[in-house]
């Protein structure tokens, strides 16, 4: 998974009927090392998905606010066992 739309705040995607996302991660560390990428930002979801990673996402845009600040968020992608 990669993350979408970071730094362009400007330009949301993924925003559900009414202006709203499920969730919204604040204020997180975003890392994703297959980008090289670290900030401090936040994150909206939308559908199980990563919809859009900006700084100031306003808690008005989402269903969900969950405050995140002091800790690491990053995506995963999770792969089902063989075993």
């Amino acid at each position: 998974m990669r993350l979408v739309g970071h730094g362009n705040p400007s330009h949301p995607v993924g925003l559900v009927e009414g202006g709203m996302y499920d969730l919204v991660l604040k204020g997180g560390r975003v890392v994703d090392p297959s980008s090289g990428f670290d900030g401090i930002l936040d994150v909206a979801v939308e559908n199980g998905t990563i919809a859009r990673v900006a700084a100031g996402i306003a808690p008005s845009e989402a269903a969900r606010v969950i405050e995140v600040g002091g800790t690491v968020v990053t995506p995963v992608r999770l792969q089902p066992s063989n075993t």
